[in-house]
Protein backbone atom coordinates (compact mmCIF):
# COMPACT_ATOMS: atom_id res chain seq x y z
CA UNK A 1 0.00 0.00 0.00
CA UNK A 2 1.64 3.34 -0.86
CA UNK A 3 0.64 6.65 0.47
CA UNK A 4 1.63 10.33 -0.18
CA UNK A 5 3.80 10.85 3.15
CA UNK A 6 6.44 9.05 4.70
CA UNK A 7 5.93 7.33 8.25
CA UNK A 8 9.13 6.37 9.03
CA UNK A 9 10.28 10.46 9.14
CA UNK A 10 12.74 12.00 11.60
CA UNK A 11 11.62 15.35 11.12
CA UNK A 12 8.18 17.40 10.23
CA UNK A 13 5.67 14.91 9.44
CA UNK A 14 5.08 13.88 5.58
CA UNK A 15 1.95 15.61 3.93
CA UNK A 16 -0.72 15.16 6.86
CA UNK A 17 -3.31 14.48 3.89
CA UNK A 18 -1.95 11.02 3.88
CA UNK A 19 -1.47 10.60 7.55
CA UNK A 20 -5.15 11.79 7.92
CA UNK A 21 -6.80 9.16 5.34
CA UNK A 22 -4.00 6.33 6.65
CA UNK A 23 -5.43 6.77 10.28
CA UNK A 24 -8.75 6.67 9.05
CA UNK A 25 -9.51 10.60 9.53
CA UNK A 26 -12.94 11.89 8.51
CA UNK A 27 -13.34 14.43 5.39
CA UNK A 28 -13.88 17.26 7.29
CA UNK A 29 -10.55 16.67 9.41
CA UNK A 30 -8.98 16.18 5.82
CA UNK A 31 -10.77 19.41 4.08
CA UNK A 32 -9.20 21.22 7.26
CA UNK A 33 -5.90 20.22 6.89
CA UNK A 34 -5.82 21.05 3.35
CA UNK A 35 -6.22 24.65 4.16
CA UNK A 36 -3.12 24.78 6.67
CA UNK A 37 -1.62 24.28 3.17
CA UNK A 38 -2.91 27.06 0.97
CA UNK A 39 -0.30 29.48 1.24
CA UNK A 40 2.26 26.86 0.01
CA UNK A 41 1.35 26.61 -3.98
CA UNK A 42 3.59 24.90 -6.59
CA UNK A 43 7.14 26.51 -6.92
CA UNK A 44 7.45 28.54 -10.21
CA UNK A 45 10.89 26.83 -11.05
CA UNK A 46 10.71 23.86 -10.03
CA UNK A 47 14.78 23.10 -10.37
CA UNK A 48 15.59 26.09 -8.04
CA UNK A 49 13.82 24.12 -5.32
CA UNK A 50 15.65 23.14 -2.21
CA UNK A 51 15.45 19.68 -0.98
CA UNK A 52 13.93 20.37 2.75
CA UNK A 53 12.82 23.62 2.18
CA UNK A 54 9.55 22.80 3.41
CA UNK A 55 10.31 20.67 6.57
CA UNK A 56 9.70 23.19 9.11
CA UNK A 57 6.49 24.48 7.77
CA UNK A 58 4.48 21.02 7.82
CA UNK A 59 2.32 20.02 9.68
CA UNK A 60 2.45 17.67 12.89
CA UNK A 61 1.09 14.34 12.10
CA UNK A 62 -2.52 14.34 14.04
CA UNK A 63 -3.36 11.67 16.58
CA UNK A 64 -6.77 10.20 15.17
CA UNK A 65 -9.88 10.43 17.55
CA UNK A 66 -10.43 6.68 19.13
CA UNK A 67 -13.51 5.56 16.97
CA UNK A 68 -11.38 6.29 13.94
CA UNK A 69 -8.50 4.46 14.90
CA UNK A 70 -10.80 1.39 15.90
CA UNK A 71 -13.22 1.63 12.87
CA UNK A 72 -9.56 1.60 10.89
CA UNK A 73 -8.75 -1.91 12.98
CA UNK A 74 -11.85 -3.37 12.34
CA UNK A 75 -11.67 -2.42 8.45
CA UNK A 76 -8.21 -3.79 8.06
CA UNK A 77 -8.65 -7.22 10.08
CA UNK A 78 -11.98 -8.17 8.55
CA UNK A 79 -10.94 -9.70 5.79
CA UNK A 80 -9.33 -12.31 8.19
CA UNK A 81 -12.35 -12.73 9.96
CA UNK A 82 -15.05 -12.38 7.60
CA UNK A 83 -17.08 -15.13 6.15
CA UNK A 84 -16.94 -13.26 2.92
CA UNK A 85 -15.66 -14.79 -0.16
CA UNK A 86 -14.70 -13.44 -3.75
CA UNK A 87 -18.05 -12.97 -6.15
CA UNK A 88 -20.27 -13.23 -3.15
CA UNK A 89 -22.65 -11.24 -0.52
CA UNK A 90 -20.96 -8.40 1.34
CA UNK A 91 -19.99 -10.02 4.51
CA UNK A 92 -23.04 -8.15 6.44
CA UNK A 93 -25.55 -10.12 4.47
CA UNK A 94 -23.80 -13.20 5.53
CA UNK A 95 -24.07 -15.10 8.92
CA UNK A 96 -21.17 -13.71 11.37
CA UNK A 97 -18.15 -16.10 12.01
CA UNK A 98 -17.16 -16.75 15.74
CA UNK A 99 -13.93 -15.03 14.96
CA UNK A 100 -15.93 -11.93 13.77
CA UNK A 101 -17.70 -11.60 16.36
CA UNK A 102 -15.24 -12.54 19.40
CA UNK A 103 -12.84 -9.36 17.43
CA UNK A 104 -16.02 -7.42 17.25
CA UNK A 105 -16.65 -7.81 20.97
CA UNK A 106 -12.89 -7.06 21.60
CA UNK A 107 -12.96 -3.39 20.01
CA UNK A 108 -16.36 -2.94 22.06
CA UNK A 109 -14.80 -3.35 25.41
CA UNK A 110 -11.14 -1.97 24.81
CA UNK A 111 -12.98 1.49 23.67
CA UNK A 112 -15.61 1.13 27.52
CA UNK A 113 -12.18 0.81 29.17
CA UNK A 114 -10.68 3.14 31.28
CA UNK A 115 -7.23 2.30 29.98
CA UNK A 116 -8.09 3.47 26.37
CA UNK A 117 -8.24 6.59 27.63
CA UNK A 118 -5.49 6.67 29.40
CA UNK A 119 -3.52 5.49 26.26
CA UNK A 120 -5.12 7.98 24.51
CA UNK A 121 -3.84 10.71 26.50
CA UNK A 122 -0.54 9.47 26.10
CA UNK A 123 -0.42 9.80 22.39
CA UNK A 124 -1.68 13.53 22.16
CA UNK A 125 0.90 14.62 24.87
CA UNK A 126 4.16 12.87 23.04
CA UNK A 127 2.32 14.41 19.63
CA UNK A 128 1.99 18.01 21.93
CA UNK A 129 6.06 17.51 23.22
CA UNK A 130 8.66 19.43 21.64
CA UNK A 131 11.19 17.52 19.19
CA UNK A 132 7.67 14.94 18.04
CA UNK A 133 6.61 16.43 15.03
CA UNK A 134 6.06 12.87 14.20
CA UNK A 135 4.36 11.39 17.09
CA UNK A 136 4.87 8.09 15.16
CA UNK A 137 7.54 7.99 13.60
CA UNK A 138 10.08 6.73 16.33
CA UNK A 139 7.14 3.90 17.31
CA UNK A 140 6.70 2.78 13.83
CA UNK A 141 10.18 2.68 13.15
CA UNK A 142 11.12 0.38 15.83
CA UNK A 143 8.03 -2.06 15.58
CA UNK A 144 8.32 -2.16 11.97
CA UNK A 145 11.65 -2.17 11.14
CA UNK A 146 14.51 -2.20 13.78
CA UNK A 147 12.87 -4.20 16.37
CA UNK A 148 10.76 -6.81 13.58
CA UNK A 149 12.57 -9.74 13.22
CA UNK A 150 10.50 -11.31 10.48
CA UNK A 151 12.16 -10.73 6.30
CA UNK A 152 11.48 -6.62 5.81
CA UNK A 153 10.33 -7.48 2.21
CA UNK A 154 6.76 -8.22 2.32
CA UNK A 155 6.15 -7.77 5.97
CA UNK A 156 6.68 -3.88 6.30
CA UNK A 157 7.93 -3.05 3.02
CA UNK A 158 6.93 -3.97 -0.84
CA UNK A 159 9.41 -4.59 -3.18
CA UNK A 160 9.88 -4.01 -6.98
CA UNK A 161 11.49 -5.02 -10.24
CA UNK A 162 12.43 -3.05 -13.45
CA UNK A 163 11.33 -4.18 -16.67
CA UNK A 164 13.45 -5.47 -18.70
CA UNK A 165 15.13 -3.19 -21.33
CA UNK A 166 16.21 -5.01 -24.40
CA UNK A 167 19.18 -1.75 -24.39
CA UNK A 168 21.15 -3.63 -21.62
CA UNK A 169 22.42 -6.50 -23.46
CA UNK A 170 23.98 -8.09 -20.18
CA UNK A 171 24.10 -8.32 -16.55
CA UNK A 172 26.97 -6.15 -16.17
CA UNK A 173 26.00 -3.58 -18.40
CA UNK A 174 22.34 -2.90 -16.91
CA UNK A 175 24.04 -3.18 -13.30
CA UNK A 176 26.65 -0.42 -14.77
CA UNK A 177 23.85 2.24 -16.28
CA UNK A 178 21.75 1.49 -13.02
CA UNK A 179 25.12 2.44 -10.95
CA UNK A 180 25.46 5.35 -12.68
CA UNK A 181 21.37 6.77 -12.48
CA UNK A 182 21.88 6.34 -8.77
CA UNK A 183 24.82 7.89 -8.76
CA UNK A 184 23.40 11.27 -10.34
CA UNK A 185 20.49 11.06 -8.29
CA UNK A 186 22.61 10.98 -4.88
CA UNK A 187 24.11 13.66 -5.91
CA UNK A 188 20.99 16.16 -6.50
CA UNK A 189 19.98 14.53 -3.18
CA UNK A 190 23.37 15.36 -0.58
CA UNK A 191 23.45 18.78 -2.37
CA UNK A 192 19.97 19.23 -1.45
CA UNK A 193 18.98 20.46 -5.20
CA UNK A 194 16.56 17.34 -5.42
CA UNK A 195 13.24 18.49 -6.11
CA UNK A 196 10.85 18.17 -2.97
CA UNK A 197 7.82 16.15 -3.56
CA UNK A 198 4.34 17.17 -4.25
CA UNK A 199 0.49 15.85 -3.93
CA UNK A 200 -0.81 18.58 -6.38
CA UNK A 201 0.34 21.71 -4.61
CA UNK A 202 0.69 19.85 -1.11
CA UNK A 203 4.40 19.37 0.35
CA UNK A 204 5.66 15.84 1.16
CA UNK A 205 7.79 15.43 4.23
CA UNK A 206 11.57 14.58 2.47
CA UNK A 207 13.28 13.92 5.60
CA UNK A 208 13.18 10.01 4.94
CA UNK A 209 15.51 10.88 2.06
CA UNK A 210 18.17 11.70 4.37
CA UNK A 211 18.86 7.55 5.04
CA UNK A 212 18.43 6.23 1.37
CA UNK A 213 22.31 6.51 0.78
CA UNK A 214 25.52 5.96 3.26
CA UNK A 215 23.50 4.52 5.63
CA UNK A 216 23.66 1.09 7.65
CA UNK A 217 21.67 -1.32 9.16
CA UNK A 218 23.51 -2.85 12.36
CA UNK A 219 21.64 -6.27 13.65
CA UNK A 220 21.36 -6.01 17.60
CA UNK A 221 19.31 -7.68 20.09
CA UNK A 222 16.51 -6.49 21.21
CA UNK A 223 16.40 -3.96 18.36
CA UNK A 224 18.79 -3.51 15.35
CA UNK A 225 20.49 0.43 15.25
CA UNK A 226 21.65 2.40 12.06
CA UNK A 227 24.63 4.79 11.45
CA UNK A 228 24.55 7.71 8.74
CA UNK A 229 28.02 7.29 7.11
CA UNK A 230 29.48 11.05 5.57
CA UNK A 231 28.82 10.83 2.12
CA UNK A 232 32.02 12.71 1.04
CA UNK A 233 34.32 10.16 1.98
CA UNK A 234 32.46 7.19 1.73
CA UNK A 235 31.88 6.49 -2.36
CA UNK A 236 32.22 2.74 -2.67
CA UNK A 237 30.31 -0.07 -3.83
CA UNK A 238 29.78 -4.12 -2.56
CA UNK A 239 29.35 -6.82 -5.48
CA UNK A 240 27.89 -9.78 -4.38
CA UNK A 241 29.02 -12.24 -6.64
CA UNK A 242 28.20 -16.32 -6.14
CA UNK A 243 28.80 -15.65 -2.41
CA UNK A 244 31.49 -13.16 -2.81
CA UNK A 245 32.05 -9.52 -1.81
CA UNK A 246 33.42 -7.42 -4.10
CA UNK A 247 34.48 -3.68 -2.69
CA UNK A 248 35.51 -0.38 -5.53
CA UNK A 249 35.47 2.91 -5.69
CA UNK A 250 32.80 4.67 -7.77
CA UNK A 251 35.44 8.03 -7.90
CA UNK A 252 38.46 8.24 -9.59
CA UNK A 253 41.42 9.93 -7.60
CA UNK A 254 40.51 13.70 -9.12
CA UNK A 255 36.83 12.97 -7.07
CA UNK A 256 34.79 12.98 -10.43
CA UNK A 257 32.73 9.90 -11.02
CA UNK A 258 32.91 7.28 -12.97
CA UNK A 259 31.71 6.74 -16.54
CA UNK A 260 28.67 3.65 -16.92
CA UNK A 261 31.79 2.34 -19.60
CA UNK A 262 33.99 2.50 -16.96
CA UNK A 263 31.90 0.68 -13.67
CA UNK A 264 30.82 -2.03 -16.39
CA UNK A 265 35.08 -2.82 -16.30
Amino acid sequence: MLFPFRIPCGSACGAALGAALWAGSHPHEINSMRSQWSHFGMPSHRSKAITYQHQDSLPHLPVPELQSTAHKYFRSILPLVSPQEPNTPSASDLTPTPAYEHTKACIEDFLKSPLVKELQARLKKRAEDEGHDNWLSDLYNQWAYMGAREPLIPFSSYYIAHKPDHRWTTAAKRASGLVRAILEFRNLLEAEQLEPEFARSVPLCMAGYRWLFNSCRYPSKPSDTAKKFDPQVNNHLVVIRKGQFFEFSVTKPDGSWLSTAELEL
